[in-house]
């Protein structure tokens, strides 16, 4: 409980060392894993920043049905990576779940690549729709 406490503070590196150790430390006890939901939610959210980009947008979001924050980080990771077009429609299939927690930086991201593609050209263009 102590090396999961631990691994909620510091920098993403550093939470990264300790989430693997308690995962690690899990799996070789044979400990009971639903006794530690932190370290399977980050497991979680380390293999969907790495999986989203190499799976159909549907069958991410089976994984995170449910689940608005792991939405966001889907629709996050595929604008960052230049998926643009796929975030916009996980984003635009999902609006009232994520209007308030999507990151302004993919809000942003998806709002230049629409501008673009409509020709607008836009400084500030409009939110997707």
């Amino acid at each position: 409980e102590r090396l999961v406490r631990l691994g909620q503070v510091g920098d993403r590196l550093e939470r990264r060392r300790k989430f693997s150790a308690a995962a690690n430390l899990i799996e070789r006890l044979n400990l009971d894993r639903e006794a530690f939901p932190e370290v399977v939610r980050y497991k979680l959210v380390c293999w969907l920043c790495y999986a989203v980009h190499r799976m159909p947008v549907h069958i991410a979001e089976d994984y995170v049905v449910g689940d608005a924050q792991l939405l966001a980080l889907c629709v996050a990771q595929l604008a960052k990576a230049g998926s643009v077009e796929s975030a916009a429609a996980l984003y635009r299939k999902h609006e009232d779940e994520l209007r308030d927690i999507i990151e302004p930086r993919a809000l942003k991201a998806m709002a230049l690549a629409r501008a673009a593609v409509e020709g607008t050209g836009s400084a500030s263009p409009p939110l997707p729709d």
